[in-house]
């Protein structure tokens, strides 16, 4: 079965392996392939309003967080931040990486033999802006990059309901007093 969405809009707690469900609205990539480093930037961190404690305490966690969980060695976190913005709690992490596929399959790219690297456009899932190519092949929607670009930009946006694992999202801006 194909999932609606991309675990990307999930990953803010779990790149610190803490025990917290966190929704961003949605999700800026930008990976630079000639200096291995990159950038997510979480816009509108949400959480279901029975998780709210547990979003709280992960919030506190990840604010004092050092590096990424043992899992994401391939990864090093440079700087992040946590911040309010108008009526949103929005977060920035900065990272370099060692293994530039390692690090696309993490993210849920998928570099192909030939050196392009397409993602697949989920259900769930509006792409506001990007610099790779829209394809489309046998019904499914990707984008496509030559592999001679020197950057990937991405822009994400959630498409949520509220049904099923999206109902009853609070936004944290209010519960983030920061450190």
């Amino acid at each position: 079965m194909i999932p609606s969405i991309n675990d990307i809009f999930f990953y803010f707690a779990t790149l610190f392996g803490v025990n917290a469900s966190f929704v961003a609205e949605q999700a800026i990539v930008t990976i630079d392939l000639v200096n291995k480093t990159g950038q997510i930037e979480y816009v509108n961190l949400e959480t279901p309003s029975e998780a709210l404690g547990l979003a709280q305490a992960g919030l506190d966690e990840i604010s004092d967080a050092i590096e990424f969980d043992n899992y994401f060695s391939q990864l090093k976190l440079t700087s992040k931040r946590i911040y309010k913005k108008g009526s949103k709690l929005n977060a920035t992490l900065n990272f370099s990486y060692f293994n530039q596929n390692e690090l696309l399959v993490t993210l849920y790219f998928y570099p192909n033999p030939n050196g392009s690297i397409e993602y697949v456009i989920l259900e769930r899932e509006k792409v506001i802006s990007s610099n790779g190519k829209r394809q489309e092949e046998d019904e499914l929607e990707f984008l496509q990059w030559s592999g001679e670009e020197s950057r990937i930009e991405l822009i994400l946006k959630c498409k949520t309901s509220k049904e099923n694992e999206f109902k009853d999202l609070v936004s944290l801006r209010d519960f983030w007093e920061g450190k």
